[in-house]
């Protein structure tokens, strides 16, 4: 089995990166980290992307967890589930921002209730 991971950049992710990477080590096991580009007009921040998933990677790496990272483009909650299937894994992880609101929710959605309520393996929502 391996680990899926997703990665955006933003705090909450930071903090699942970090769990997924001793979750993976406790368990021996493969860490896939994804980030998802949802837009053409997101590509202009690839650069800073690709450069932000190495450094985990390397981390990762040091401590002992074969890591691999993926860039794909399109829905962040669709490509994450499809991927889980992909690369057989049997846990994703998912940061969860604290800061929105209820409303936030319903009118923009959310990739961690989405993969929570979808997803045919573990997952686990660090927060």
């Amino acid at each position: 089995m391996t680990v899926l991971v997703a990665y955006d950049g933003k705090e909450h992710t930071k903090k699942a990166v970090d769990y997924a990477v001793k979750y993976a080590k406790a368990f021996s096991e493969r860490l896939y980290v994804m980030s998802v580009i949802p837009s053409k007009k997101h590509m202009d921040e690839i650069d800073d992307i690709k450069e932000k998933l190495e450094s985990i990677k390397s981390s990762a790496e040091s401590e002992g967890v074969e890591t691999i990272t993926i860039i794909e483009a399109g829905n962040p909650s669709e490509t994450l589930l499809s991927s889980v299937k992909r690369f057989e894994c049997g846990t994703i992880v998912v940061g969860r921002s604290d800061n929105k609101t209820g409303l936030d929710r319903v009118v923009l959605g959310s990739v961690s209730n989405y993969v929570v309520n979808n997803a045919s393996c573990t997952v686990i929502v660090v927060q």
